[in-house]
C-alpha cells in the first residue's frame, strides 16, 4: 500500500517509509485523532511551526493500477514535538483531531437549547440517520458545565442513537451502516481475533416520583433483549444464563431518574438500559490488513478451512477503529459489537450542577406562574429569551389551592438549585438582597411588597397591616396590656356582608362629623334596659306610610291613615295658653267606641355568633404506588 501524509496544509507531503510509525484511532462519540512519529535530516529545513494546521492521511493499493483508495483521516494539528538532533536534523511527533467533533469539545458552556429533541439536535449541527428508539426528556434540553460534544452524546443515548463523525457531518445512527458492508477472512484479511463475554442480568427495576400527576410509579422486571448479528451462539449463552445470574430476579435498581420525569420515559429508560447491558455483553476485537473498514458500518467475520472460528462469526458493527502504520506495513485493529442497535457501551454521565447558583426572575406569563414555575435567567447566562429556564417556586407550604408564596418580582436575584443536580429540573430557593436592592429595615420585622403594601410585626405587642402612604390600616395591639384593634381609612370604609354583622362591646361610642343616613330593608328592633334621650338642635320628624305607636306604662298612642288614638286610664291635654280639638264631628263619650287599632308585632331574631371557617372545599386525595403492570406499554418511538 501506498501511504501519504499531508502536513501543514500542503507544506510538508510524507510517504511510506519517511513515516515512523503513524496510529489513528477512532471511536463512536469522540474525536478522530491522530499521531504521527517521523525524522528529517539537516537536508530539510522543516520547523515545528511549518506544520501547523490542516493534516490529512491517505492509503491507497498500489499494487495495481487504480486500485482501492481510502482518506483515513482528515483533520487539524493540535499539537506536536520537535526534538533538535546534536548533529542536525529533528525528530518530530504531531497530534491531531477531526475538526468537527474538536470544535464541540473546545469549552464547557452553560446554555439552554430547546423543548424538544429535534431542536436540539438541529441547533447543534447534528444529522439524524434513523428513528429514536426511546421516549426523550420534555422538559427541556440545557447545557451545563458540559461540552457541546459531551452534551450531543448525551442526547443521543436518550433516544438509543450513537454519535460518529463522517462524511463533513455529525450525525445520530440509530444502527450501524450496512450498505458497506466488509468481509474479513480468519487467516486472510482477518489476521487475528479475540472474542469476549460478561455475564450479566438484563432485568430492571425502579422508581419514579411524577410532579405532573403527583404520584409514585414502580416498575419491577423490565427487560428488552436486544437484537443480535453476530457471535450467536456465544450471545445466546449469555443471554440463557441472564435471569439466575446475580440471584435472579431483578437484579439492577435504577432510581428516580432526573432524565426521565414522566412514567412513560422512566420505563423506556429502563428498557434502554436492560437492552444495553445484554447488548454489550458480548464483544470482539480484531487485527486486519483491510484499510477499507470504516468506523459505523458493518463487517462481516468468517472462517477459513484451517482457520476455524467457533461462535465468533457473523455481522459486527465497528465501534472502535484503528489504523496503524509502521515504517513499511499497515494493519488496523478494532473493537465491534454484534449489537444491531448500539449507542453506547456505557451510559453517559450527566455532568451535574454543583448549585446553588445565582439567578434573575424574569417576566413570566399567568398561565406558567399558575402552575408554580417561574421563568429565570442564570446570572451567567446571556440576557436573551433563549437563556430563560423553568424553575419551580419553593415555598414553605404548599397545597392542593393553598400554601404560602411570594412571587419573586422581575429583576429580582434568586437562588437557584437542580434536583439530583440535574441543570434541566431547576428549583427557587429563595430571593437574595444585595448592592443594589436593600432590605426595607431589621426592626420591626415586616413584609413588604413592591407596590408598598405592608405587614409589620413590632415585638413590644402590636400588629399592622397598611397599604401605600399609610392611607389605609389595621393594627392589632396588645402594647402595655392593653388590647385594642383599630380599623382607619383616609377614605371610605365599607362593611359589608350577606348575612348578619354583629357588634358586641361593653360600650358604644358613635362620633360623626357630618350627617347619617339610614336604609333598612326590613323591620328594626332597638331593645333599652337603661333610659333613651333623643335630642336635637334642629326639627325631629317621625314618619310612617302605614302608622305607628307609642307605648309606655299602660298608655298608647296610636297613629293610623285617618286615626289618632289615645287611650289611658286617664288622658290628659294641657296648654299653656290654648287647646284646640276640632273636627267634622267631636264626641265625648260617644255610644260606640272605635276599634283599638292592632300593633303589628316586630320579629326578634339572632342566630347566634357567626361561623368563622370556610365550608367545604377540595382537598388532594393519596396518591398509592402504581405498579407498571396496569400501567399501558409505552410506544417504542419517542
Amino acid at each position: 500500500v501506498l501511504i501519504t501524509a499531508t502536513l501543514g496544509g500542503g507544506r510538508v507531503v510524507l510517504k511510506n517509509r519517511e513515516i515512523e510509525h503513524m496510529e489513528i484511532r477512532s471511536e463512536l462519540g469522540e474525536p478522530h485523532r491522530c499521531l504521527i512519529r517521523f525524522d528529517r535530516d539537516t537536508s530539510r529545513s522543516e520547523n515545528l511551526q511549518d506544520l501547523q494546521g490542516q493534516l490529512s492521511v491517505e492509503i491507497a493499493d498500489d499494487s495495481i493500477l487504480g486500485g482501492a483508495k481510502a482518506v483515513l483521516f482528515d483533520g487539524v494539528m493540535t499539537g506536536g514535538d520537535q526534538h533538535h538532533q546534536l548533529r542536525g536534523g529533528s525528530r518530530f511527533e504531531l497530534h491531531a483531531e477531526s475538526p468537527l467533533l474538536l470544535s464541540m469539545a473546545r469549552n464547557r458552556r452553560a446554555t439552554t437549547f430547546a423543548t424538544t429533541f429535534d431542536d436540539a439536535a438541529a441547533k447543534l449541527g447534528l444529522t439524524v440517520k434513523g428513528t429514536r428508539r426511546f421516549k426523550v426528556p420534555a422538559n427541556g434540553y440545557r447545557m451545563f458545565g458540559e461540552t457541546r460534544l459531551e452534551f450531543s452524546r448525551r442526547l443521543a443515548d436518550d433516544a438509543g442513537l450513537f454519535l460518529i463523525e463522517r462524511d463533513g457531518q455529525v450525525q445520530l445512527h440509530s444502527e450501524f451502516d450496512d450498505a458497506r458492508r466488509r468481509t474479513l477472512t480468519f487467516g486472510r484479511e482477518l489476521l487475528a481475533l479475540h472474542a469476549r463475554s460478561t455475564m450479566v442480568n438484563h432485568r430492571f427495576r425502579g422508581g419514579v416520583y411524577e410532579q405532573a400527576t403527583k404520584a409514585d410509579f414502580r416498575f419491577r422486571d423490565q427487560h428488552r433483549e436486544p437484537v443480535v448479528t453476530g457471535a450467536l451462539k456465544l450471545t445466546e449463552a449469555v443471554k440463557a444464563a441472564a435471569p439466575a445470574f446475580a440471584g435472579g430476579g431483578d437484579a439492577n435498581l435504577l432510581m428516580s431518574d432526573s432524565r426521565a420525569a414522566f412514567r412513560d420515559q422512566f420505563r423506556d429508560a429502563l428498557l434502554r438500559e436492560s437492552e444495553r447491558t445484554l447488548g454489550t455483553a458480548v464483544a470482539i476485537d480484531g487485527e486486519s490488513r483491510d484499510f477499507l473498514l470504516r468506523l459505523g458500518e458493518t463487517i462481516q467475520v468468517v472462517d477459513a478451512p484451517g482457520f476455524t472460528l467457533t461462535g465468533a462469526t457473523g455481522v459486527f458493527g465497528l465501534t472502535v477503529l484503528t489504523h496503524i502504520w509502521d515504517s513499511s506495513e499497515y494493519r488496523n485493529t478494532f473493537t465491534a459489537s454484534p449489537w444491531k442497535n448500539f449507542s453506547n457501551a456505557e451510559r453517559p454521565a450527566l455532568r451535574t450542577a454543583p448549585g446553588p447558583f445565582l439567578a434573575e426572575a424574569l417576566e413570566t406569563p399567568p398561565d406558567v406562574l399558575s402552575r408554580g414555575f417561574l421563568f429565570v435567567r442564570m446570572a451567567h447566562m446571556d440576557r436573551t429569551d433563549a437563556n430563560r429556564i423553568f424553575a419551580r417556586l419553593v415555598a414553605p407550604f404548599a397545597g392542593n389551592q393553598r400554601g404560602l408564596i411570594f412571587v419573586p418580582e422581575p429583576g429580582d436575584e434568586l437562588v437557584v438549585d437542580f434536583l439530583q443536580g440535574d441543570p434541566e429540573h431547576a428549583v427557587i430557593l429563595g430571593s437574595l438582597w444585595n448592592g443594589k436592592d436593600g432590605l426595607a429595615g431589621i426592626e420591626p420585622k415586616q413584609i413588604v411588597t413592591k407596590a408598598g403594601n405592608v405587614l409589620l410585626f413590632h415585638d413590644d405587642g402590636f400588629i399592622e397591616l397598611y397599604t401605600p402612604e399609610g392611607k389605609c390600616m389595621l393594627q392589632m395591639s396588645n402594647k402595655d396590656g392593653k388590647p385594642r384593634v383599630m380599623l382607619h381609612s383616609e377614605g371610605d370604609l365599607l362593611l359589608e356582608a350577606k348575612g348578619q354583622i354583629q357588634l358586641r362591646a361593653a360600650s358604644l361610642h358613635e362620633a360623626i362629623g357630618g350627617g347619617v343616613k339610614r336604609e333598612i330593608g326590613g323591620d328594626e328592633t332597638v331593645t333599652v334596659k337603661g333610659q333613651m334621650t333623643h335630642s336635637s338642635e334642629g326639627m325631629m320628624k317621625h314618619e310612617s306610610d302605614t302608622g305607628g305607636s307609642y307605648e309606655g306604662c299602660g298608655s298608647l298612642m296610636t297613629l293610623m291613615p285617618g286615626q289618632a288614638r289615645m287611650t289611658s286610664v286617664i288622658s290628659v291635654v294641657e296648654g299653656d295658653a290654648m287647646s284646640v280639638v276640632s273636627g267634622a264631628t267631636v264626641q265625648l263619650n260617644p255610644p260606640v267606641v272605635p276599634p283599638k287599632i292592632p300593633v303589628i308585632p316586630v320579629p326578634k331574631y339572632l342566630p347566634g355568633a357567626l361561623a368563622t371557617s370556610h365550608g367545604p372545599r377540595a382537598k388532594p386525595e393519596p396518591t398509592p404506588p402504581f405498579d407498571s403492570d396496569q400501567d399501558p406499554a409505552p410506544s417504542t418511538g419517542a
